[in-house]
């Protein structure tokens, strides 16, 4: 398959080489980033996967005017607080615009999108940000004729920027060609979008992850029902997890859907999931050779997380849509229709599992593994130490919210959700002892 950023060019700067850092270079790819900054001395003057780690000071006296997306969650102000008062307008937040670029660059069918556009005329590209910069780097290879909108609200040195040091064609708002089509990578400012509104087609790009209609997998809808009115397991990769438990699991040939990482247990077991989900895409990254091995009825990879050619990809897999729609605060929506979506809980178990199962029909779904706790020692995170070669860290909070939301829905549609987790901080579903079950 060949994705969206190949089309790229070097254009940005990350700041920031850890794991957020990491998944960026997996969205992007190494066409697109330029170099990373890093604070840590001992990480400067160093790559990762060939592309150049270093100082901040080295940036403004090489770099200069590259757009910076500033990669780490728990610093993201402060350090964009520093780059703003340092002159530098064009410093964006990874997590204000990272599901945004994954629906361009990974998930949308671009080809089907752009179909009806004609390359005789120009297409106005709304919102100077990475994404706005990708929109236009990509059509701007397929032969397209783009410029990039000077809305109202734009600074001369974001102009400089955009026009000198990334050589982007521009237009100012008010010299538009009326009637022409607009695309949004990001909303319309009040202030533009009454000049916009009345007189060119927009077409918003900056939530391309939440038009479900883009993503209906007919090969998925063969899956609704199947299992109707009868129970499964969803096997996590909490501490908990024990493989004496997988091993009643297969003596009893009950139904299991498998998570991420869950293979690191195989070699102590005969038990093997029925199906396995997965929907993170640092964790394909890590884990590509071991889930093309598995030799399972299905496998479900998001679409964000696909990272398969062609030659790979069997009858067994099935690419999902991963929808990362998302408002603090508030709990997520329940996917009625995971041919379409499954939507982001900030865990697989939320995300894929319980959507899966509820699309196949179970009636009674029993979560194992679910620890629910986030431990200071990453290798205490998973049932084993040498899980995976990244720690993984969890916002709790969010994903309770996530699991209110699968117990509405479960309650709603006749469906029992219980905890069969030996331990863990999990109480949202009824807890039941996991041998008494058998």
């Amino acid at each position: 398959m060949e994705y969206v950023n190949r089309f790229m060019e070097k254009r940005f700067i990350i700041w920031g080489a850890g794991k957020a850092g990491r998944v960026l270079y997996d969205i992007l790819g190494s066409q697109c980033i330029i170099a990373y900054i890093e604070s840590n001395a001992e990480l400067q003057n160093t790559k990762y996967s060939g592309i150049p780690i270093i100082s901040f000071e080295t940036y403004k006296d090489n770099y200069w005017g590259y757009p910076i997306i500033v990669s780490p969650r728990d610093y993201e102000d402060e350090i964009l607080d520093k780059l703003y008062k340092c002159g530098i307008q064009w410093a964006f937040a990874y997590s204000k615009c990272h599901h945004g670029m994954i629906a361009f660059l990974r998930q949308a069918p671009m080809n089907r999108i752009m179909s009806r556009y004609r390359k005789d005329k120009i297409i106005y590209i709304y919102g100077f940000n990475p994404l706005g910069i990708l929109i236009y780097d990509y059509m701007t290879k397929k032969g397209y004729g783009c410029q990039m909108v000077l809305s109202f609200g734009i600074s001369e040195i974001m102009q400089k920027c955009m026009i000198e040091t990334l050589q982007i064609r521009s237009q100012g708002i008010l010299n538009m060609i009326p009637n022409s089509r607009v695309l949004l990578a990001k909303e319309l400012d009040t202030k533009d979008a009454i000049f916009i509104n009345d007189k060119y087609t927009t077409e918003s790009y900056y939530d391309l992850g939440d038009k479900d209609e883009l993503y209906y997998n007919l090969k998925i809808s063969h899956f609704e029902d199947c299992h109707h009115g009868k129970r499964c397991f969803i096997v996590a990769t909490g501490p908990s997890l024990i493989k004496e438990d997988l091993d009643v699991l297969y003596e009893k040939k009950e139904l299991c859907i498998g998570v991420n990482g869950i293979f690191n247990i195989f070699d102590r077991t005969k038990w093997r999931p029925d199906y396995y989900i997965i929907g993170d895409p640092s964790g394909t990254r890590v884990w590509k050779k071991e889930i093309l091995e598995m030799d399972l009825k299905a496998k479900f990879i998001s679409d964000a997380a696909w990272k398969f050619d062609e030659g790979d990809v069997t009858n067994s897999m099935y690419k999902w849509h991963l929808q990362y729609k998302w408002i603090d605060g508030e709990e997520p929506e329940f996917s009625e229709d995971f041919a379409r979506k499954g939507c982001w809980g900030w865990t697989i178990t939320y995300d894929g599992g319980l959507q899966l199962a509820a699309y196949m029909g179970f009636s009674e779904i029993y979560l194992l593994g679910v620890d629910c706790v986030q431990y200071t020692d990453p290798k205490k995170q998973h049932f084993v130490g040498n899980y995976a070669s990244e720690p993984s860290y969890l916002t709790i909070d969010n994903i309770l919210l996530a699991y209110q939301s699968a117990n509405k829905y479960a309650k709603s549609h006749g469906i029992k959700i219980y905890n069969a987790t030996r331990g863990g901080n999990l109480e949202i579903f009824e807890r039941v002892d996991f041998d008494s079950l058998f």
